[in-house]
């Protein structure tokens, strides 16, 4: 083999992993962009459309969940954390969520 070959299978080497950089990075940016275009579903909007110019505006929401949740093995934040990522999996407001406990799994 001569040096000339080995330059030549070099560059065409480094040719093709440029090239399956360049895809790859393509590929991700397509796939974000059709991720950020979908349509939201029905139901949840969570723009904000108008904001109270005054506390007497507030209205307290009466069906807000109310009661104690027991906290075996685990810190308020993380607790916060988990409601806060079923919440969102399940796409559920969060006053229509019941928890009646949160136990750490050793």
């Amino acid at each position: 083999m001569t040096l000339f070959n080995s330059l030549l299978i070099a560059v065409i080497i480094l040719g093709v992993i440029c090239f399956v950089f360049v895809s790859l990075s393509y590929r991700k940016k397509i796939k974000s962009a059709l991720v950020n275009n979908a349509e939201p579903q029905k139901g949840n909007s969570t723009a904000i459309t108008e904001i109270p110019s005054s506390p007497e505006e507030l209205k307290v929401n009466s069906e807000a969940s109310q009661g104690e949740l027991a906290l075996i093995g685990v810190e308020e934040s993380t607790a916060a954390i988990i409601i806060a990522t079923v919440a969102d999996h399940l796409q559920v407001p969060l006053n229509e969520l019941q928890f009646k406990s949160i136990k750490a799994l050793d």
